[in-house]
């Protein structure tokens, strides 16, 4: 294209944060400081989302002050965007802030607010929140109580859990399999394994992997080998291609030391073709980005990161600190 304004600019840096290309989206945004186009609330929004995604606080907080310096900030979709870059990056008190300078705040923005407090354990918070909410007359939504029934969740508050998923329909929500799963993530926390079980048995419509896979980690954390494999067969009976499934039956077997039956979990998953993502940790220091995968021996800095880290171990066994090497080995 010739000509391009600001709305095809837009168009890309939304595609790129929703493809969850955020490192595309940044090196775009250079292209676009270097053009004649002006950037927009639209704008910084999708490059707040992609530093969200990045979990960068270092790029949130520069576009944080852009959008202050541009007078964006007031902006309810740049609101919303901000709550949940700071809160995925940790900073729980920033997202706070943010959120309670705002005189007016959309359903969206109270469900930032809402999942801020959730995901980092302050349940109590969150459902403060939702109380607020409700007193302000905001109608919530279906992200709202999968916010509410999350933090009900880590917190074990069953029977509050119970209560805000039964109001659902007084809303004229109709619950979704994101609002089971958390249900039954719920009800394994607490221990209550077959009533989670008989939960997803009654539920009205077809239950999806993913809530097989709630009440297969509560089997896993609770060591119940019959009603893990039962969850873990219906798993993969929805999902034949997620290795998550395979994997904590696998963490099951091990943890009782049934190698036999961790073997042939292992055989059925090269059977059908599953292979196990590796996963990754980064950490960013002096600008610079490092990445670890496990195993990994080619940073440059190996040598001493391992050397400090075997000081750290010694460090933790002194403390009492014994590691569970049947799930490592398994994870690994």
């Amino acid at each position: 294209m010739n000509e391009k304004d600001i709305v095809v600019w837009n168009a890309m840096f939304c595609g790129y944060t929703q493809q969850l290309e955020s490192e595309e989206a940044l090196k775009l945004y250079l292209e676009l400081q270097l053009s004649r186009q002006k950037p927009n609330e639209f704008t910084f929004a999708a490059l707040v989302s992609a530093a969200s995604n990045l979990a960068s606080i270092q790029h949130g907080q520069q576009f944080h002050n852009q959008l202050i310096k541009m007078g964006l900030d007031s902006d309810p979709f740049v609101t919303n965007a901000l709550v949940d870059m700071y809160s995925k990056c940790g900073s729980i008190e920033e997202a706070c802030k943010i959120f309670d300078s705002k005189i007016w705040s959309d359903v969206a923005c109270w469900n930032s607010i809402i999942s801020t407090y959730a995901q980092h354990g302050e349940a109590e918070q969150a459902l403060i929140m939702f109380d607020r909410m409700m007193k302000e007359q905001i109608k919530p939504n279906f992200i709202t109580f999968v916010g509410v029934l999350s933090a009900c969740s880590h917190a074990g508050l069953v029977e509050d859990g119970l209560r805000h998923f039964e109001s659902m329909p007084q809303f004229g929500i109709e619950p979704g399999t994101e609002h089971y799963a958390c249900i039954v993530s719920l009800l394994g926390r607490a221990g209550k394994l077959f009533e989670a079980k008989e939960f997803i048995m009654k539920m009205p419509i077809k239950p999806e992997a993913i809530v097989w896979r709630s009440l297969l980690s509560a089997c896993t954390a609770a060591g119940n080998i019959e009603l893990g494999r039962y969850a873990a067969e219906m798993a993969i009976l929805s999902d034949p291609v997620d290795s998550g499934s395979y994997i904590l039956l696998s963490n099951i077997y091990a943890s009782k030391g049934l190698w036999a039956d961790v073997k042939r979990v292992r055989e059925k998953m090269e059977y059908n073709g599953v292979v196990k993502e590796t996963g990754r940790s980064w950490v960013e220091a002096n600008n610079e980005v490092h990445t670890f995968a496990a195993k990994d021996r080619t940073h440059c800095e190996t040598s001493l990161i391992l050397s400090i880290l075997d000081s750290l171990i010694l460090q933790m066994k002194g403390l009492g600190y014994v590691p569970d090497t049947m799930t490592l080995l398994i994870n690994d």
